[in-house]
């Protein structure tokens, strides 16, 4: 034989290996949040691109975009509006997209790097995912936990249900969602959850770099 036994196997978890199509490890997140300008940069590179056809490392690093119009309408399709994953490190609490720019939520939960400061990578951040409702088609995602500075959160999403509706009416409509940059140009913040304090954890980064704020409800108005 000229390869070892599995080789195929293995190959499925490697994004290099399927030419980016794996069903394993690709994956949403960039700098803890669920997409950021960086990644996009990177997936639309054109010299990336060009090269995809002949040299399969560089879908290494390579995110998927969680408003691909294409992917959410198939979804939607299928009736499926929720989606959650693992695999990256999104900071010291899941991120999420807000059903609201596609009708799809986007659930990336992986917390393995909430505090690299800590012995286990983890420190005091504590993640808990949970889908609450009166069925598999009506329900509504419940994020709570701890994060990596000790404050506690509890955070309510948007119900989805039964015809690929979603009821604003209930959940934060702060949360999962981009914000604008502010007078000084202080921009690629994502809204991740609300502190049981009253105040909003937003997050911004590149790679595995990662950067926390707390700030009050007040001042994220007219930032949408």
């Amino acid at each position: 034989r000229t390869s070892r036994g599995g080789e195929s196997l293995m190959a499925l978890q490697n994004r290099s290996a399927m030419w980016g199509r794996s069903i394993v490890s690709n994956c949403y997140g960039d700098g803890g949040c669920i997409t950021t300008i960086h990644a996009t940069k990177l997936r639309n590179d054109p010299k990336r691109l060009e090269m995809e056809r002949i040299n399969p490392l560089v879908f290494e690093k390579v995110s998927s975009d969680p408003k691909d119009p294409i992917v959410s309408k198939w979804l939607s399709n299928c009736g499926i509006q929720r989606v959650i994953v693992g695999h990256k490190p999104t900071g010291d609490c899941p991120a999420v997209l807000s059903s609201s720019y596609s009708g799809v939520e986007i659930v990336s939960g992986d917390t393995s790097f909430s505090d690299v400061s800590a012995p286990d990578k983890r420190g005091l951040a504590v993640g808990i995912v949970e889908v609450v409702g009166f069925s598999s088609v009506d329900n509504q995602l419940h994020l709570r936990g701890t994060l990596s500075n000790g404050n506690s959160y509890n955070s309510k999403f948007y119900r989805l249900h039964s015809g690929n509706k979603v009821d604003e009416s209930t959940g934060d409509p702060f949360l999962g969602r981009h914000i604008q940059p502010d007078d000084d140009g202080d921009d690629d913040w994502w809204i991740k959850v609300k502190t049981e304090d009253g105040h909003y954890c937003l997050t911004r980064g590149k790679g595995r770099f990662v950067e926390y704020r707390h700030i009050e409800k007040s001042e994220l108005l007219n930032r949408f």
